[in-house]
């Protein structure tokens, strides 16, 4: 369940309660998606079938994960981070031990080429702490959410 947000033009911030795993939290997130006219129907699917065949998390200093679907479900271009109450596993990229997720970073993206751009970025952030520490601060999340807006420029992402 969605507890807390913070919206930007191209970015929100939402805390999720209560996922107990990987299937839950995506669903819970396309739903949002869907409910918040960022996705078309059909989109909560597609994110969990791409998530079975090619699974999203990423152990770094915190375990966090970065999944997104085709872009023909995108309505509007916008990255959805989700900060989880509670850990959850899921499936690392490129096969092993599961991880254990705090933070996923959920892609909706209009162009297939703006997401190495947008990758690039998430995972620069994800590597410095001090950021991802603010995160969790709703007083100083809203500064850090910021950094993501320049990647939705109407030149970029519409």
């Amino acid at each position: 369940m969605v507890t807390q947000t913070i919206i930007q033009k191209h970015t929100r911030l939402i805390k999720l309660s209560g996922s107990k795993d990987c299937q839950t939290v995506l669903t819970e997130l396309g739903n949002y998606a869907i409910q918040q006219k960022l996705a078309k129907e059909g989109f909560t699917e597609a994110l969990l079938e791409r998530e079975q065949k090619f699974p999203t998390g990423i152990q770094a200093k915190s375990g966090i994960a970065i999944p997104h679907s085709e872009q023909d479900f995108t309505l509007k271009p916008t990255l959805i981070i989700a900060l989880l109450d509670k850990s959850t596993l899921f499936h690392p990229m490129g096969g092993g031990e599961d991880v254990s997720v705090e933070t996923v970073f959920l892609l909706l993206l209009d162009q297939a080429e703006h997401q190495v751009e947008m990758l690039t970025n998430i995972v620069s952030f994800i590597q410095d702490e001090n950021k991802m520490q603010k995160l969790r601060s709703i007083d100083e999340a809203k500064d850090t959410i910021l950094s993501f807006e320049k990647f939705f420029t109407s030149d970029k992402a519409g």
